[in-house]
């Protein structure tokens, strides 16, 4: 999906804005999000020497600390968690 940032002086009206998301819908693939998800999940795999759902097991047992990096490592493969099941449940 696209990303657009906005400030003060670049907002668009609300009928811009709605146009941009009706686009930015129509050009989502969950598929291409998934394996950019995946892609993302390597390097943390690899430089923790584990794999991302043993992680998450671990941070959900608290037993990670909320450093910076593993929130996002916890983000991103919670996203990929909800893609697959969407994904799942298209098929």
């Amino acid at each position: 999906m696209p990303t657009y940032e906005f400030n003060q002086n670049t907002m668009p009206s609300p009928e811009e804005f709605a146009q941009l998301l009706r686009e930015g819908d129509e050009q989502y693939d969950p598929v291409e999000a998934l394996l950019g998800l995946e892609r993302a999940l390597v390097h943390p795999e690899e430089r923790y020497n584990m794999s991302s759902s043993e992680f998450y097991e671990k941070r959900q047992q608290s037993k990670m600390g909320d450093v910076v990096e593993f929130v996002r490592w916890a983000g991103r493969y919670g996203l990929c968690l909800n893609l697959w099941d969407n994904r799942r449940e298209q098929s």
